[in-house]
């Protein structure tokens, strides 16, 4: 907010100030047109007044006083205006001094060079020539014209020519053609107008990276709200994957209690019927019968999780106990070769009817067609696999069945 104050001080600051317009060739023409026809008044009037008996005056009088004197040029054409009132041979070196000065005043002088280039041809005329002969006995109303000539350029020269209101005015004194002295302003150009652009300048550039700060702000604000908008929907699932899993425990745990109590019901039941044969009613120790030696098919059984996608069961991943992650029971017959059947189970059926691109098609053919709703994978013929290095390779699938 500070920044767009200053900037706004800033704007006011150099609306006090104009920048000057494009001078044109154009412009250039109107000029020494309209200083020509300032000229050309002035003499003919002047020569017109002090040669009132000759046809020149009638011909100012009449016709060039009536013309000229409002300056308007948009209607004044001297060459018809002077060639046809007695001024025939004044309106020819005029005329070719307009021409001449015109194709002398280039723009890439600056503009004192050109105006200096204007009042220099204008004036310039032979000492022998009617203008120079007459003004030679009124040198003051040669002064005064050329003042006034010099005063008319710098009048229509001031919209190109940087100006400002808050100028520092120095006031010197001239003597004009009357011998007083009469002000003339020269104007200097504050020095805070060359430090206006390049503080703009530096303030746009503050202002512009605080706007980019903000958007890469809000960039951040959206993309850390989408993040957590997906931890939430990560979250959520999780919970709803708990569920589930809390729902099949129970289920299990149901399962165990209904079983107990069934295996509870039986044991009470032979009681029953020991007793009605003779024997006491005493619940008897239950005898430990001794475990069976687990066979050496069992002792080389393995569990093993889906083989990867060159059909490769890894070594590394193999384990005895844990069943988890596991869909295969792997059978070593000796170093090289091995069986193995598909580990059945609900979380292993769902899974491998979901997807059986990636659990059961690497290492199995199916007899029966896919079935998702199946409860059961039985293996009909075991698949067998050769050892390389650390894996077990399929070579032949295993035939299995939906149930």
């Amino acid at each position: 907010m500070k920044t767009k104050i200053v900037i706004l001080i800033t704007f006011i600051l150099l609306s006090n100030y104009s920048f000057p317009q494009q001078i044109t060739a154009d412009d250039y023409d109107k000029l020494i047109d309209y200083c020509a026809c300032k000229i050309a008044y002035t003499y003919t009037k002047n020569y017109a007044a002090a040669n009132k008996e000759k046809t020149e005056a009638r011909s100012f009088n009449d016709s060039i006083n009536l013309k000229l004197k409002s300056f308007d040029l948009n209607s004044v054409e001297l060459d018809s205006l002077l060639s046809r009132n007695n001024f025939a041979k004044y309106n020819a070196s005029l005329k070719k001094r307009i021409e001449t000065t015109k194709s002398e005043i280039l723009l890439s002088y600056t503009i004192e060079e050109n105006k200096e280039q204007i009042q220099s041809n204008l004036f310039n005329y032979n000492k022998e020539s009617d203008f120079s002969v007459f003004f030679s006995n009124t040198p003051n109303e040669l002064i005064s014209l050329k003042e006034d000539i010099e005063n008319s350029i710098n009048k229509k020269l001031e919209p190109f020519i940087i100006s400002t209101p808050q100028k520092e005015e120095k006031k010197e004194e001239i003597e004009d053609k009357n011998g007083e002295q009469s002000p003339v302003v020269k104007n200097r150009i504050k020095w805070e107008y060359f430090l206006a652009i390049p503080i703009l300048l530096f303030l746009f550039y503050i202002l512009f990276k605080q706007q980019i700060l903000k958007l890469n702000n809000k960039i951040d604000t959206k993309v850390s709200k989408d993040h957590f908008e997906e931890f939430e929907t990560y979250k959520d699932r999780i919970d709803i994957n708990n569920q589930d899993l809390f729902k099949k425990i129970d289920t299990l745990k149901k399962d165990l209690d209904h079983k107990i109590s069934d295996l509870s019901d039986a044991i009470a039941l032979l009681q029953t019927k020991d007793s009605s044969n003779g024997h006491t009613n005493e619940v008897s120790s239950p005898k430990i019968i001794p475990q069976k030696e687990e066979s050496q098919t069992e002792l080389n059984n393995y569990y093993a999780p889906r083989p990867n996608k060159d059909g490769e069961f890894l070594e590394t991943s193999f384990s005895k106990t844990n069943k988890d992650s596991k869909y295969y029971i792997i059978t070593l017959v000796d170093d090289r070769n091995a069986e193995f059947t598909f580990l059945s189970s609900e979380d292993t059926v769902l899974e491998a009817t979901n997807s059986p691109e990636r659990y059961i098609d690497l290492a199995c053919n199916a007899i029966n067609p896919l079935n998702q709703h199946a409860q059961k994978i039985i293996t009909d013929t075991p698949g067998t696999a050769i050892k390389k290095d650390n894996k077990w390779v399929v070579e032949t699938k295993a035939k299995i069945r939906y149930e």
